[in-house]
């Protein structure tokens, strides 16, 4: 199981970072709650996340990658695979 990095972002338009992502090619599911991220074998994570890039637009044996809203702008949850190979 990959571990979740969680990486505080200092921005807080949450349009342009959907409409960045959806220009990036991604189709990202926006909740107003937050929704548990899950793990590239379908597994229910803790870490949670308002705007979330479901795992299957990712790659074929990636995890969620999601948005969490904060008071100073997102937390970044990424696995430690996804955010490894593709920096």
């Amino acid at each position: 199981m990959s571990e979740f990095h969680v990486i505080e972002i200092n921005y807080k338009d949450e349009p342009i970072l959907i409409k960045t992502l959806k220009e990036m090619g991604y189709n990202p599911e926006v909740h107003k709650e937050a929704k548990n991220l899950y793990g590239y074998q379908g597994d229910k994570r803790s870490q949670k996340a308002h705007i979330i890039i479901p795992r299957v637009q990712v790659g074929s044996v990636s995890n969620d990658v999601g948005f969490e809203r904060i008071k100073k702008g997102f937390v970044l949850h990424a696995s430690e695979y996804d955010s490894s190979w593709r920096n």
